[in-house]
């Protein structure tokens, strides 16, 4: 997506990305909020984003030359540095309209990385590129995706579960063409696509679901085995995936919270043809700690990206299920893919719980630059109390004419809070400028950029001090335990 330095994902996430309401990962954005801390990358893993190339088996690069799926180009089969084949080629987006297509042959049931290295630096006057994925013959989109997952760049990552042996084509096209804005392209918009099978026995953070692994217990669930671990900070980050076979399996992942760990998130990749081609995608996504304790709980068909920094103790045995819809029938690729990882690093939470019940106790938000200059970041995070009993309040300042865009998530995010309720002030004796309660099905997002937010966002009447309060009268609704909250409240200057 273009102009990423004021928004992120599509959607709501764009929003997310750029303004959102959590300090996940140093390189990871998490589905409630932006960037921030130090413990993962988004990398698609082993392929020759981060490898060396050792052999070729066709010499040079391939050089796009394709104008549809019936001249598509072979991909040139390569090898990393890790000793696993990967598939590449190389064009560019010129003249605006382009688009360009790329072939290759896989087996059935195998699990391939489609990705692009293309505009890494995010430059929004550079290549933006989209992949989709098609049959041989290009009549049949099979899965489609815009940025990486979650968002980190404007360069593509899709990760897909192969149906049935045979070959496959891949388009690539620039973003503003594959959106219906004025078309961009020229001779700088070079790219690589690359397409690597994923084996878990071969990279670290690959968790491929293993059966049987249906039960919360440790001799029921799937330990992981090789996550990726932060050399600094030694947090853990995987990808979790698997197919929902039979009809009533659950899978069931589990590992130990590393030294120092605050929280963990678990990034729902997106299904459907629009998504990452998944037929069959899971219901409730649960997390336990210990085998009794439900600690967050998140409905993936409602539509969220994920949890989001839901905290967790360290040393800690934590279970992660997902299961197929109750009722739901067979589709043809019952397939997920998570992106998970646990962090040391998360929203600065509420100091005293006790005096920031009023407005006159309330926390100061600390404000930081955004990659906008027009926008002042402010990040904010705690748990609510007993029902009805907890108010958090917090302060910011803007200036007059600012707008305020509030990014707030609690259910939405994992927990069992059921009604947080948001409400921002620039005079708390007075009425709001703006309030909304969450519910599950939906994101508090309030912007004036965003065709998916929830209220366009309040502009502030004077100059000076503004106040979020953050409160909910019903708490542990779906069982979860966990009651935290995550926020991003931030200034925008006209």
């Amino acid at each position: 997506m273009k102009r990423i330095q004021a928004l992120g994902w599509v959607g709501v996430s764009a929003l997310v990305a750029a303004y959102g309401c959590s300090v996940e990962t140093k390189v990871i954005e998490d589905g409630a909020g932006g960037a921030g801390g130090a413990t993962a990358s988004t990398t698609a893993g082993p392929g020759p984003t981060t490898s060396t190339v050792a052999t070729t088996s066709t010499g040079m690069m391939v050089a796009d030359e394709s104008t549809s799926c019936s001249d598509a180009v072979d991909m040139a089969e390569l090898m990393n540095s890790a000793g696993g084949l990967f598939y590449e080629g190389k064009g560019v987006i010129n003249p605006a309209e382009d688009k360009d297509y790329y072939k290759f042959t896989v087996k059935a049931g195998q699990w391939i990385a489609l990705t692009t290295d293309a505009n890494p630096m995010d430059d929004p006057s550079g290549i933006d590129t989209v992949l989709t994925l098609l049959t041989a013959d290009g009549q049949t989109q099979l899965a489609q995706v815009d940025d990486s997952f979650p968002r980190a760049s404007t360069d593509s990552e899709m990760f897909y579960r192969v149906e049935q042996d045979g070959t496959y084509c891949l388009e690539v096209q620039e973003f503003s063409t594959w959106a219906g804005m004025p078309a961009e392209g020229d001779p700088s918009f070079t790219y690589r696509a690359i397409m690597f099978p994923i084996d878990a026995a071969l990279y670290d953070g690959y968790e491929e679901d293993k059966e049987p692994n249906d039960l919360v217990d440790p001799s029921g669930a799937q330990k992981m085995e090789n996550p990726s671990v932060d050399a600094m900070t030694g947090q853990y980050f995987a990808n979790l995936y698997g197919v929902f076979s039979p009809a009533a399996d659950k899978d069931t992942f589990s590992f130990t919270a590393p030294a120092g760990v605050k929280a963990m998130s678990l990034y729902f990749t997106p299904s459907g043809t629009d998504g990452f081609g998944s037929t069959g995608a899971p219901g409730p996504v649960k997390v336990y700690s210990g085998q009794n304790s439900l600690i967050g709980l998140l409905d993936y068909a409602k539509g969220s990206d994920g949890i989001s920094s839901l905290p967790i103790t360290p040393g800690s045995t934590i279970y992660i299920q997902a299961a197929r819809p109750a009722g739901a029938m067979a589709g043809a690729n019952d397939s997920y893919f998570f992106k998970f990882a646990t962090t040391d690093t998360v929203n600065p939470q509420e100091m005293d719980d006790m005096a920031n019940d009023t407005a006159m106790g309330a926390e100061v938000a600390m404000a930081q630059a955004g990659a906008d200059p027009a926008a002042t970041l402010h990040f904010l995070g705690g748990t609510l109390g007993a029902a009805g009993a907890d108010t958090d309040w917090w302060s910011f300042e803007a200036a007059k004419n600012d707008e305020i865009v509030i990014v707030c998530s609690s259910q939405r995010a994992g927990s069992g809070v059921a009604d947080m309720k948001v409400e921002v002030f620039s005079d708390p004796t007075k009425a709001a400028l703006e309030s909304e309660t969450e519910t599950d099905a939906a994101d508090i997002v309030w912007s004036k950029a965003s065709p998916d937010a929830s209220k366009t966002s309040p502009i502030a009447p004077v100059a000076g001090t503004h106040y979020v309060k953050i409160s909910a009268t019903s708490m542990i609704m779906n069982g979860a335990a966990s009651t935290h909250y995550l926020c991003g409240a931030h200034a925008i200057t006209p």
